[in-house]
């Protein structure tokens, strides 16, 4: 069971299985239950990872203030954010997001974004215009 599993995940995750290599709606119904934590968990290490990316090259003693304001920024946010939610609750954040047919098209990165603020306490309002702005400008 677990070999299949992982095969499906790389299936998925390499395009392979013939269905668009766009991280959006409907690569996300389209990907095994099982995958789907595991992907989750993948995406938070890239974030950290891109957290890491950016600061690496960084001379610090000529760029501190830039430099300390995206390092108070990225871990505020992450606290604001991630603190005490699980891979489960953004699975089952994404899975909601994209039962509404009209958010299919609309990426993994923004669509974890409203996940994230509706989990955090965003207004309805706000979360719908949000919403409704992601839909306006994906291209894919």
């Amino acid at each position: 069971m677990r070999l299949v599993v992982l095969t499906a995940m790389f299936l998925v995750a390499t395009g392979i299985n013939g269905e668009s290599d766009h991280r959006d709606g409907n690569w996300w119904l389209s990907m095994p239950s099982a995958a789907k934590p595991s992907y989750i968990v993948g995406f938070l290490d890239g974030m950290e990872l891109g957290y890491v990316f950016s600061l690496q090259n960084t001379d610090v003693r000529q760029k501190f203030e830039c430099v300390s304001a995206v390092m108070h920024s990225y871990n505020q946010g992450t606290l604001k954010y991630f603190d005490n939610v699980t891979a489960a609750q953004l699975v089952d954040g994404l899975n909601a997001f994209y039962n509404d047919y009209k958010n299919r098209r609309i990426r993994i990165p923004q669509a974890m974004q409203a996940v994230v603020n509706g989990i955090a306490g965003l207004s309805e309002q706000d979360l719908k215009t949000m919403i409704e702005n992601f839909r306006k400008h994906e291209t894919n």
